[in-house]
């Protein structure tokens, strides 16, 4: 007899990557964007596979309770114990479907791999392959089918990542006999980097790419997370670098109070935060890194971040000579100014004091409710274009 190790308590508290087991196969997953799935792993016919037996959602109306988890597990194991695969289809097809492959070649890996990486390559396969081709028996996939999948995204960098993956699982596949080749093989990707002008900072219209690229790229997620808060706050990499968790003052008042120790100009600097930023911080904190740096350095033993980290990142998505971080600044500035927002109120955000232009006498909250109507704007015009990119797929 099982012992059942889940609890609704327990439920409540898992985080982002999470595996619970609650015994004899049943387990609950939490994915990238927080949902939480029960699934049920057993083997049949001598071969491992796996299905999914609900959202757990409470106040939904599809939220799946664990006990009716614990109903649909055993009446799957009825079925299995037959000789019936619990889904419904012929159990050979099921096997080797791509989804239940995939997923075991992922559960492999995920040993081998950091979970940053590993919610990476999930979260890919996820968005892009997997909902197109994964009920298809791998065997049965064309090469034809896969392009398609493959130029349905605007990205090069995404392109060969969703290769790369199905690259992978394929030889896994072969190596088990489930297929024979690698379809992939044929597909040919361009390496040839999107044109743009010769500039060194993006356009506003630029950020639904980039967000696509840093969706689908090999950088640790944490890594990603700080590119995209430095977009929302127009913060220098090196205060975003050494920001830690006691510089933060969260809830209402939304702030950051960077000590004067850390700025450029030896200024307190206090930097009002958007609903997106203290999102974005929320789910930082989420992953407990158990470091006092926010965007802590998994390398690094003194937990700070290289000061070439953010650069090289958006550079491997072929933005060298285009783009640099610092132009993150004067995007803002720039869109800012355009759309005439108070001059003093952007300079100060940026921690640009002029003692001619701004007060001699400086009072680190100077415009602080200007700025904090500012940052609401902007991170509300960030989001739109990061979610141009996920209506898109």
């Amino acid at each position: 007899m099982s012992v059942h190790r889940l609890s609704d308590i327990k439920i409540k508290q898992a985080k982002i990557g999470a595996k619970l087991a609650d015994g004899a196969g049943l387990h609950l997953y939490v994915e990238k964007n927080g949902n939480k799935y029960f699934r049920l792993r057993f083997r049949i016919n001598g071969k491992p596979s796996m299905i999914s037996l609900g959202q757990y959602n409470p106040g939904q109306s599809n939220h799946t309770t664990l006990a009716v988890a614990r109903n649909k597990a055993l009446s799957a194991k009825e079925l299995i114990s037959k000789g019936i695969h619990p889904s419904g289809k012929q159990t050979k097809k099921t096997n080797n479907n791509l989804e239940t492959i995939a997923n075991t070649w992922l559960e492999i890996k995920r040993k081998e791999w950091g979970i940053n990486h590993t919610i990476n390559v999930e979260s890919t396969l996820n968005r892009f392959l997997l909902p197109q081709l994964g009920s298809q028996d791998i065997s049965q996939i064309t090469s034809t089918s896969l392009r398609e999948v493959i130029n349905s995204v605007q990205s090069v960098h995404t392109k060969k990542r969703i290769k790369g993956y199905f690259s992978n699982i394929a030889i896994y596949a072969i190596e088990g006999g489930l297929c024979e080749t690698d379809i992939s093989s044929t597909i040919k990707i361009t390496s040839k980097a999107p044109r743009t002008q010769h500039r060194k900072s993006m356009k506003l219209s630029d950020l639904t790419l980039l967000f696509e690229q840093l969706e689908a790229c090999d950088s640790y997620l944490i890594t990603k997370l700080a590119i995209e808060f430095i977009i929302l706050t127009a913060l220098r990499t090196k205060e975003v670098r050494y920001l830690r968790w006691e510089d933060l003052e969260l809830g209402k008042k939304g702030l950051i109070r960077i000590p004067a120790s850390r700025m450029k100009k030896h200024r307190e600097h206090l930097v009002p935060l958007s609903l997106q930023a203290q999102r974005l911080l929320h789910e930082v904190d989420s992953f407990k890194l158990g470091s006092d740096y926010i965007f802590a350095s998994q390398e690094s033993k003194s937990g700070v971040m290289d000061n070439h980290t953010f650069l090289r990142a958006i550079y491997a998505l072929g933005w060298k000579g285009k783009a640099t971080i610092h132009g993150f600044r004067s995007l803002f500035s720039t869109t800012a100014h355009e759309n005439e927002w108070p001059s003093d109120a952007i300079e100060i955000q940026l921690s640009h004091y002029n003692d001619s232009s701004v007060k001699a006498a400086y009072n680190s909250a100077l415009y602080i409710n200007k700025r904090r109507e500012l940052m609401n704007w902007w991170g509300n015009l960030v989001e739109g274009y990061k979610n141009k990119f996920k209506m898109s797929t």
